[in-house]
């Protein structure tokens, strides 16, 4: 009876870390896309400031 106990609390250890595992792999990847997104805004952004400034010397 106490061997069943400590195996479904070691169990219940092993989900809880893989769950956090989990949790902070996307928490790291969401931060990432975020990250490019961004990014690729201020990229849009110089693309546009570019632009603008050719159409300005001609």
């Amino acid at each position: 009876m106490e061997l069943d106990f400590f195996r479904i609390l070691a169990t219940l250890l092993n989900l809880s870390l893989i769950i956090l595992i989990a949790y902070i792999v996307v928490k790291i990847v969401r931060h990432i896309i975020n990250s490019f997104n961004r990014l690729e805004r201020i990229e849009n952004k110089l693309n546009e400031i570019s632009e603008s400034l050719k159409e300005k010397e001609h």
